[in-house]
């Protein structure tokens, strides 16, 4: 009976409530030695190359700027000054890129708070504890066989969901981290007309990368409170495969609306970043 009462309440955890924190954790939070190991990317390789980078982005300006001064000495000066302020002015954006995706996780940080405060999101999620609805019953072997041999499925089904939701959830903090070694080569992407859309989309990419969870939090908000996940509890006196038999397509349900959900917040996070 332990084994079906178990069994019942891993269908009907949902997400786990570690994951639930796993999400609410900054990038600096999550894996300190993979942060400062970005880091470290960043500074011995990323700026580097970002200095090569705009070094032939510099030049392609200056190329531009004497092609539009046209033999006016003049106007070549003036096109020259603005152009080397320009290049001044991204190289320091470029040497202190790490600033600014700091301040995007400090966006993301402050959504995710102002989220678990208006939602209250509850440990476990789902229709909660179903083992502990069903009381200290008694079954014989063969009723206990066949109530775990229904519950198999579901039970599988809501393992899979979870181990959707925590792959996705490292998943999004890996890329960060990833994206965060090179954060300097697409500053210096933007010192160029040609190359500026490049580096545009990579910090709207890193931007709704770090929405994309809070975005899946919010989903899970909004999952725990579906009328779908909270099957009728087992009357006086009804059996429990019954019970079983009666709320099994809901109990598969609620696990297979949590990965469509997993699907569903990335898309919105991808609407909102017009994607």
């Amino acid at each position: 009976m332990d084994w079906v009462k178990d069994m019942l309440n891993a269908i009907g955890s949902g997400v786990d409530s570690g994951i639930l924190s796993t999400m609410k954790q900054s990038p600096a939070e999550f894996n300190s030695t993979l942060y400062s190991l970005s880091d470290t990317i960043a500074s011995n390789v990323g700026k580097p190359i970002a200095s090569a980078v705009l070094s032939v982005v510099l030049v392609l300006q200056l190329i531009n700027a004497a092609n539009r001064a046209e033999g006016d000495r003049q106007t070549g000066v003036k096109l020259i000054g603005i152009t080397m302020i320009q290049c001044a002015i991204i190289l320091a954006f470029a040497q202190n890129a790490s600033l600014i995706l700091q301040t995007i996780n400090s966006i993301g940080d402050w959504a995710m708070g102002t989220v678990d405060a208006a939602t209250s999101v509850t440990t476990g999620g789902g229709p909660g504890n179903l083992g502990d609805m069903i009381g200290d019953q008694h079954l014989n072997p063969l009723d206990t066989g066949l109530a775990m041999l229904l519950l198999l499925l579901p039970f599988l089904v809501s393992k899979v969901a979870g181990i959707v939701v925590t792959v996705v959830v490292y998943l999004r903090f890996i890329q960060l981290y990833l994206m965060a070694g090179f954060s300097s080569m697409p500053v210096a992407f933007l010192g160029n007309e040609h190359t500026r859309a490049w580096g545009i989309g990579y910090f709207k990419r890193y931007t709704e990368t770090v929405f994309q969870t809070v975005i899946l939090f919010l989903s899970v908000a909004f999952y725990q409170h579906l009328d779908v996940n909270h099957p009728g509890k087992l009357a006086d006196g009804q059996a429990l495969s019954g019970w079983i038999i009666e709320n099994f397509g809901q109990l598969i349900l609620a696990s297979v609306l949590l990965i469509a959900v997993v699907a569903l917040s990335n898309k919105v996070a991808k609407a909102i970043f017009g994607e």
